[in-house]
């Protein structure tokens, strides 16, 4: 029997390091992805890459309008331009360790699901350009907020909610079933959890695997008030499709803090934070 095709993609602003980073793990994988796909948000294309070992497609795309993280649409992106029958979702941020594939793809195959990966997460310092795996290794520690598969083992029945889009993997049929991510969420936040609740409402089963990728650290801020015009408008689109709120802890500080007004029918901006409260709440939480 022929074995599925598989494309690795991952979509980047800014990052550099750690898309070098990445691209480095990629030429170290066990199992070769059949092509590498990279789309830059509203940014050129590096000239500079490493040799990941496969075929790169590589492109840039510019937003229309404001919106200069289209995440959602970068995704879509990638998957349009990939050629592979397993499509493996790996963020910019993320390294992946040598059996990463090797472990997620056959976990894909076995459950036809949607298939998150295990993002470990690394303190400042740990991801520089002479990283080596051992190191990543020895330093990387599990979120503590996300299930921890056994080792070489995979979850069943896993809350949709705790799907994240940092590391995961489904056949390109399964992804267009769900119909890709709702381009109707511009930015950061939500555009995960509603993708996770389409599969959900189609039947589609979630799974998390013992597939490792390590997350580089970067400073954040936290709460991210950075994002906070994105995370009300994408609130509000969540709310609209599915009769919830979705981010309501981030939600909730930011009405604490006075700049939405929330309540059971309305979310909207009632003033922005300013750069020096942006700064001002910088984090170096790696999980954060």
């Amino acid at each position: 029997m022929l074995q599925p095709t598989v494309s690795l993609l991952t979509i980047v602003k800014g990052r550099r390091q750690n898309l070098h980073n990445l691209v480095r793990g990629v030429a170290a994988l066990t199992r070769v992805p059949g092509e590498l796909v990279v789309v830059h948000m509203n940014e050129p294309t590096d000239p500079d890459l490493p040799d990941p070992g496969c075929p790169l497609r590589e492109v840039s795309i510019v937003s229309i309008g404001s919106d200069k993280l289209p995440i959602a649409r970068a995704r879509n992106h990638a998957a349009k331009m990939a050629t592979g029958d397993i499509l493996v979702f790996l963020d910019v941020d993320c390294i992946p360790a040598p059996d990463y594939l090797a472990n997620l793809v056959p976990a894909v195959q076995a459950t036809r699901g949607l298939v998150m990966g295990s993002p470990h997460y690394l303190p400042a310092g740990s991801a520089r350009a002479d990283w080596t795996t051992a190191e990543l290794t020895r330093l990387a520690i599990p979120h503590p907020l996300l299930p921890e598969p056994p080792r070489g083992g995979v979850l069943a029945g896993q809350p949709y909610q705790l799907f994240w889009s940092l590391c995961f993997g489904l056949y390109r049929e399964t992804f267009e079933q769900i119909g890709g991510f709702d381009e109707s969420f511009h930015g950061y936040g939500g555009e995960d959890t509603d993708f996770a609740f389409v599969a959900r409402a189609a039947g589609i089963p979630f799974f998390v695997v013992d597939a490792r990728c390590y997350h580089q650290y970067h400073p954040t801020c936290t709460p991210p008030f950075n994002h906070l015009e994105n995370i009300v408008t994408n609130a509000n689109v969540f709310r609209e499709k599915w009769g919830l709120w979705a981010m309501e802890n981030w939600l909730t500080v930011f009405e604490q803090h006075g700049y939405v007004r929330w309540t059971e029918d309305e979310l909207r901006v009632l003033r922005l934070p300013t750069q020096e409260v942006i700064d001002a709440h910088q984090s170096t939480d790696p999980f954060a």
